[in-house]
């Protein structure tokens, strides 16, 4: 987006009106197809019918997930489809692309650009799309306090999301189960690690989301929504819509899925216990005698 400023020598300014351009990959013939808020940009002849199905699988996913997250979809989604992995691949930022050794990247959300890469040619390319669509509008509904959605919580919306589920994280989770290999809530990490951690972390994050709607209810997750972007901590925010805070969230899902409940953390120092403790130098006194 941009525009320009003119002053002229009395200190008369003008502002132009904003533009908006749009750059796209230029080694590929761009087509697009659009419906709503959402266009889907392609290229290739045998790739229009292919643009139509994810273009119909990021409709499903905004009407199935709007309602869930309280929110109306209108501001303008693109989708990225490229044909096949290596074209998609290539387009990912270096942070994404050094997972590959570890975990294929199938999908990719920008929130603040409001675009969606995805290779378009993966059978499960429904899946993807409404993973990432979600994405895009858990950082909407969530505003300015995007960057305080935990992790858990992101993955975990958008795969709660996916309208065309498989079992790989589903699996990977009861792996960890088996194996004790279960982390906290809050050091869930979606980008180091094994390939196996990764994916369990998504399915950590997916069966937590799960519990939540399962126990109290899918409209308590448009009210979570609004209490993070109220206050900014996802502790304040969990305490004010279901009475726990993120540890006592852990726990009880721990308990609902057969785990032994987490140890109770320590205490939260102040900071005046942070502080060193500075004792004046006493006045020299006679050392009395002990009494018997």
């Amino acid at each position: 987006t941009y525009s320009f400023e003119i002053r002229d020598d009395s200190g008369a300014v003008y502002q132009t009106p904003d533009q908006v351009a749009i750059y796209n990959d230029s080694a590929f013939d761009w087509e697009s197809l659009t419906s709503g808020p959402i266009t889907v940009l392609y290229y290739g002849l045998t790739s229009r019918v292919r643009a139509q199905l994810v273009l119909e699988a990021a409709a499903e996913s905004l009407a199935r997930m709007a309602p869930l997250l309280g929110f109306d979809p209108t501001e303008p989604v693109r989708i990225v489809a490229f044909q096949g992995f290596r074209d998609f691949s290539n387009a990912l930022p270096s942070r994404m692309q050094s997972l590959q050794g570890r975990v294929q990247t199938e999908g990719m959300a920008f929130a603040d650009e409001r675009v969606v890469l995805i290779d378009g040619f993966n059978p499960g390319y429904r899946g993807i799309t409404s993973h990432e669509i979600t994405h895009l509008v858990v950082a909407e509904v969530t505003g300015r306090a995007r960057s305080r959605v935990p992790s858990w919580l992101s993955a975990g919306l958008a795969e709660y999301g996916n309208i065309d589920p498989t079992s790989e994280y589903v699996s990977a989770l009861k792996r960890g189960i088996l194996t004790g290999r279960i982390p906290r809530l809050g050091s869930l990490r979606f980008s180091s690690g094994s390939g196996e951690d990764i994916i369990r972390a998504y399915g950590q994050g997916l069966s937590v989301v799960e519990y939540l709607v399962d126990n109290f209810g899918e409209s308590k997750v448009a009210e979570l929504m609004q209490e993070i972007q109220r206050s900014l901590d996802i502790n304040e925010a969990l305490e004010a819509v279901y009475g726990f805070d993120e540890f006592g969230l852990d726990t009880e899902w721990r308990i609902s899925i057969g785990l032994e409940p987490l140890p109770k953390p320590e205490e939260r120092r102040s900071i005046r216990d942070l502080l060193p403790t500075v004792t004046p130098s006493p006045a020299l006194q006679p050392t009395p005698s002990p009494t018997s």
